[in-house]
């Protein structure tokens, strides 16, 4: 019979060794960082500027005057009624032009005020010398008027008189009277008087009596 000739046993190579799966790293999910909200700045709301505090009210005082031939002898004062000072003053010489026009336009507090006017030669601003004439507005309003007033002549107008702030009473407090102590009397000790004690008396008896006296013998010389 025929022979065929064996076939090489199949040899399916073994794989290296056990088959190895490297095992994949632990999954790791890094923690995000917190979530840190910053906090926002407090709203801070600035303070508002104190207001401007305006300056205080004010009327307009105008005075008109229309001179005559002889201006310069024309002169007047304001004075505030209520409180007795003279405010605005239109001297003598003041006006220079003959029967011309003057203006004049200030501003005060609303108060009480007097206007009076002067002619230095005694005969007003008409009718001997020519045509002269005045007015005194107070806050557009006509206040007083003339011409025709000798030596002079004066008009009260504006508002009332409040009770006036007095200033309050500053009185600088004396300083505490200070009564500086009297030095302590230092009378400086005398000092302890000493008095020198005597001399113990002495308890000995009185001393023994010396030695006893010798005999002696009586010698007798006679002379003739």
């Amino acid at each position: 019979a025929p022979t065929l000739p064996p076939t090489n046993t199949p040899t399916n190579q073994p794989t290296t060794g056990f088959p190895t799966s490297s095992p994949t790293n632990s999954p790791r999910n890094q923690p995000t960082s917190s979530p840190t909200t910053r906090p926002t700045t407090q709203p801070t709301d600035f303070p508002t500027k104190a207001p401007v505090v305006g300056p205080p009210p004010c009327v307009s005082i105008q005075v008109d005057v229309l001179t005559d031939n002889y201006p310069d002898e024309t002169s007047w004062t304001i004075t505030n009624t209520c409180t007795g000072d003279e405010v605005w003053t239109g001297e003598r010489y003041k006006y220079t032009g003959e029967n011309t026009h003057y203006t004049d336009t200030k501003c005060f507090e609303p108060s009480k005020y007097t206007f009076e006017i002067r002619d230095a030669w005694g005969d007003g601003i008409c009718c001997g010398y020519g045509e002269g004439n005045y007015e005194v507005l107070y806050d557009g309003e006509l206040a007083a008027s003339g011409s025709d007033f000798g030596d002079s002549t004066s008009a009260t107008f504006g508002g009332s008189c409040g009770p006036l702030p007095t200033s309050s009473p500053s009185t600088p407090p004396t300083n505490t009277p200070s009564n500086r102590p009297t030095i302590a009397p230092s009378s400086s000790p005398t000092d302890t008087p000493t008095t020198s004690p005597t001399t113990p008396p002495s308890t000995q008896g009185p001393k023994p009596p010396t030695s006893a006296p010798t005999s002696c013998a009586s010698i007798q010389v006679d002379v003739l």
